[in-house]
């Protein structure tokens, strides 16, 4: 498995341009199935368009972008993947669909700067400072496609981390935690001002994955700051992978 760790843990952006492909052009038939689940139980919690994306026909827009069938709303362009998709408008978030947020309510941030999106994570100064230029980055069609992988550790099997399924008790064993990681990518729809930013997610047991990726993982929660493990929820489990790492807490 390949998941870039930063050690130490930084959340400065590492936006990397992307030689693969931009979503999976197969969908796994059960990624679609639990979005659907997902929507049928927090429906309109996870998406939202803003008027801008209606008038400009940013939905329609992407879906030819794709070459897929055209579609009229956010949700059913949504459908047609297995990533969460949004739309980024002159640096604004213009819609989105996501079925399987992390911690958050994706229509809350609806008509946001992505500057505004970020304020809300832990030592953010850098990439809060860096938004305008990664929005515009990423609507630069001669650019192309970029990537980056996000990551952390939770107690949480699912792939949706909405707000009301957040675990709130701490976990007692390693086997009870799971890496969950996001790959996003993007692609500039051509006018030089929009975007469409896809998110997949994937929950692995976290010891199934230790043998290769446990020391970096080690590393990195280590050299967290304590508003990062806060933000993230990261102070029990840190105890947690120091206790099976055999490390002295003292």
């Amino acid at each position: 498995m390949n998941l870039q760790i930063e050690v130490p843990y930084t959340t400065n952006p590492r936006m990397i341009k992307n030689k693969g492909p931009i979503y999976n052009r197969n969908p796994s038939q059960q990624y679609l199935l639990e979005k659907k689940e997902q929507l049928q139980k927090f429906d309109c919690d996870l998406y939202a368009e803003t008027h801008e994306s209606t008038q400009n026909r940013l939905v329609q827009k992407a879906s030819e972008y794709f070459s897929l069938p055209i579609q009229h709303n956010i949700k059913d362009l949504a459908l047609l993947f297995e990533e969460d998709i949004a739309i980024i408008h002159r640096g604004r978030l213009a819609a989105v669909c996501f079925c399987f947020p992390s911690g958050w309510v994706p229509a809350d941030k609806i008509g946001l700067k992505l500057s505004q999106i970020h304020e809300t994570v832990a030592d953010s100064e850098k990439l809060v400072a860096a938004s305008d230029r990664i929005a515009a980055t990423i609507s630069d069609p001669v650019l192309g496609s970029f990537f980056r992988q996000v990551w952390t550790i939770t107690n949480n099997s699912c792939l949706s981390n909405h707000p009301q399924l957040q675990i709130i008790e701490s976990p007692g064993h390693i086997n009870e935690l799971y890496l969950r990681t996001e790959t996003q990518t993007t692609a500039a729809l051509g006018d030089g001002v929009t975007s469409l930013f896809f998110v997949k997610v994937e929950v692995r047991l976290l010891l199934d994955v230790w043998g290769v990726l446990g020391q970096q993982l080690y590393d990195s929660v280590m050299s967290m700051s304590q508003s990062v493990l806060r933000y993230k929820n990261l102070e029990p489990i840190k105890n947690l992978l120091q206790d099976y790492a055999g490390v002295d807490q003292r």
